[in-house]
């Protein structure tokens, strides 16, 4: 993992490239690589802080109850999981230097409980 203010390569699938390339194309001028895709106000990246805040702005907007700045994350996290992507690969996806941590993040419930005992048909 990365320390302090070093930018990491970030992975994404084939539609939101195209659909970032389009931003880019048509909104950013005198992009590069090395700069912050989306700036703030004076020009300079995002803190982890400065990204909670619009999303919870967000949520509240679209009348979203309950939801919190990892509650994408966890959806993501949950998703691989059950598209059956191997944990490894969640955990380096997710940025996470220990393997419970990432396994924490997936959704475990009732529904999901009994469509697994289903699986061992008898």
């Amino acid at each position: 993992m990365t320390k302090g203010n070093e930018r990491q390569r970030v992975i994404v699938n084939s539609s939101l490239r195209k659909e970032l390339q389009k931003y880019v194309d048509s909104v950013c001028t005198n992009y590069s690589v090395n700069n912050a895709l989306i700036q703030s106000q004076k020009g300079n990246s995002y803190t982890p802080l400065t990204v909670v805040q619009p999303f919870a702005r967000l949520y509240i907007q679209a009348g979203i109850v309950g939801a919190s700045s990892h509650s994408g994350r966890q959806q993501f996290i949950t998703t691989l999981a059950e598209s059956r992507v191997n944990v490894r690969v969640i955990q380096a996806l997710a940025r996470h230097r220990h393997f419970n941590t990432a396994m924490r993040y997936i959704d475990v419930n009732d529904r999901k409980l009994e469509k697994a005992v289903e699986v061992i048909g008898i």
